[in-house]
């Protein structure tokens, strides 16, 4: 039986694969894969990659349409230019809430943290 601190971890892992996707179409709508195909991936339980699904379909980066399947949603993206390429990191804190920063963010989370002064 999985524990609610492995659900977060695995379906963060969804989550961060998802999030992947749609940085890297930017605003093209691409197919994501079924929660059936995204469970045998991350070897998951389907409820697990399927409440990964609907949490983003609700948070607005996703659109599901029946019968067709679920599909990255091209009005929400990272950049407004789709030619801009900056790695992206994602983080779940102690709660289980999602964030992804691109790099430059992220070295300066970790300098702040470690009082150290930005160059």
């Amino acid at each position: 039986m999985e524990t609610g601190q492995n659900k977060t971890t695995e379906s963060g892992k969804i989550r961060f694969y998802i999030m992947g996707l749609i940085y890297r179409y930017g605003n093209r709508s691409v197919r994501v894969p079924s929660s059936v195909e995204l469970a045998e991936r991350f070897g998951v339980a389907r409820r697990t990659a399927r409440l990964a699904l609907e949490g983003l379909v609700r948070e607005g980066w996703l659109i599901g349409r029946r019968g067709l399947g679920t599909y990255t949603n091209p009005a929400r993206t990272f950049f407004s230019d789709p030619q801009i390429s900056i790695p992206l990191v994602g983080l779940i804190y102690g709660r289980g809430d999602n964030f992804y920063y691109d790099t430059p963010a992220c070295r300066m989370f970790v300098r702040a943290e470690a009082g150290v002064s930005p160059s």
